[in-house]
């Protein structure tokens, strides 16, 4: 209204019921109206508290508050589970809105080989756990292993021969050698038994195909081929052996690159420039004088002037 007439509400006021919105809820102001901002809404609600849903009875602006401090909570211990993942650890704290603080216990886990144990605070890696299991002088023993401890696998396969930290896979270009990991009661099956290798070193022949079919056990050595390994180094050059057992000779081929200065082309092996690569050496440097100027030289010159 303008210009409204004097009344005894408030001064310049059409002594209407406000009915402003707020800001904050979807409740309008119930007094007449006035000057200046709506005062916080005292409707009555009843919401749950945070930690048990228990029904409070709250005025709205309380419910709708930002601010940790003013906002409703029951009063009661928190019991919730914390985060750590064990049933039995509840948070003690009164309810509360948030997360719950972390798990202050301390407990013993175990790697997944069962070799070895160490503290760590309740939940840590919880989710690598994977459940392991072993039997010894034929009692059975079993746990939930949870990181690797990086020792050797010392368990044997089914063959009582092979050791699991000794086998490299045949069809590989390199050695393969488990360290700490899950197991399971029943020994698993030798990757060399006649069962689990078909086919020749290279992978282009079919076993049955070759003389001294069948292998009798997997100590028997693996019938070649004699066609020429197809396999690629890491460098990318093809293997120079017929086919073989186990990983592919060293690359002795020489191959040309340029200096870092660019004014000289270098013949260097090839597995000496991939070994110097993998040390992070860089390029390659010939023996002249290098003629580029330094960053610090120019900038000096550049502040003289």
């Amino acid at each position: 209204m303008t210009n409204p007439p004097t009344n005894q509400v408030a001064p310049h006021s059409c002594a209407d019921i406000c009915s402003r919105k707020r800001n904050t809820c979807s409740h309008s102001c119930p007094l007449p109206c006035h000057p200046g901002p709506c005062p916080p809404c005292q409707v009555a609600l009843v919401v749950p508290c945070p930690s048990h849903n228990y029904p409070l009875t709250v005025k709205c602006h309380m419910s709708s508050n930002k601010s940790t401090s003013m906002t409703p909570v029951c009063g009661t211990d928190c019991g919730r589970e914390l985060s750590c993942g064990n049933m039995d650890h509840m948070c003690d704290s009164p309810c509360h809105y948030g997360p719950c603080r972390p798990c202050e216990i301390m407990e013993t886990v175990r790697c997944y080989c069962g070799n070895h144990s160490k503290q760590e605070a309740c939940g840590w890696n919880k989710d690598k756990e994977l459940y392991s299991t072993r039997t010894i002088d034929g009692v059975e023993d079993h746990w939930k292993g949870r990181y690797n401890c990086g020792e050797p696998c010392d368990q044997f396969f089914d063959c009582g021969v092979h050791p699991c930290k000794e086998v490299s896979f045949l069809q590989g270009t390199k050695a393969d050698k488990q360290t700490c990991h899950p197991h399971s009661v029943v020994p698993l099956p030798c990757p060399y038994s006649p069962s689990k290798i078909t086919r020749c070193p290279c992978g282009a022949t079919q076993l049955s195909d070759l003389p001294n079919y069948p292998r009798p056990d997997c100590l028997a050595p693996v019938p070649t081929c004699g066609q020429r390994c197809p396999k690629e180094r890491p460098c990318g050059h093809k293997c120079p052996r017929t086919c073989h057992e186990g990983s592919c000779p060293p690359c002795h081929e020489e191959v040309v690159r340029p200096c870092r200065c660019g004014e000289s082309q270098l013949v260097v092996g090839c597995d000496v420039l991939r070994e110097r690569m993998e040390q992070g050496l860089g390029e390659m440097t010939c023996e002249r004088v290098c003629k580029a100027l330094r960053k610090w030289v120019i900038s000096t010159f550049v502040g003289l002037s």
